[in-house]
């Protein structure tokens, strides 16, 4: 009913998660350590969310040169494999080796 293009597209988002819903809800789930939380505690988290949120929307977005670096990165091996220079495989083997975590 819905060809792949409408809905399957590349993105160069360094996100864990497309959906703003399931982020905030992620994030919401890591501030507590019951699944019933005290009502004092939930209101405190909130609080907390609400003044980050409004410190993100008042500062300037300033991206960082490693996320600029990532996004350009991922930008290029995406316009590679559309023009068919490089294969799924080797795509996926770029991006997973571009972004591995040094210990």
């Amino acid at each position: 009913m819905f060809p792949p293009n409408i809905w399957a597209q590349f993105t160069a988002s360094v996100n864990r998660t497309t959906n703003s819903c399931e982020s905030f809800h992620s994030k919401l789930n890591m501030s507590f350590y019951t699944s019933h939380p005290n009502t004092y505690n939930f209101v405190d988290v909130l609080l907390q969310i609400q003044s980050e949120t409004y410190i993100k929307f008042r500062s300037k977005s300033i991206r960082t040169e490693k996320i600029c670096e990532k996004e350009s990165f991922i930008r290029e091996q995406m316009i590679k494999h559309e023009r068919k220079e490089i294969g799924n495989f080797n795509l996926v083997k770029s991006l997973s080796f571009k972004f591995l975590r040094k210990q």
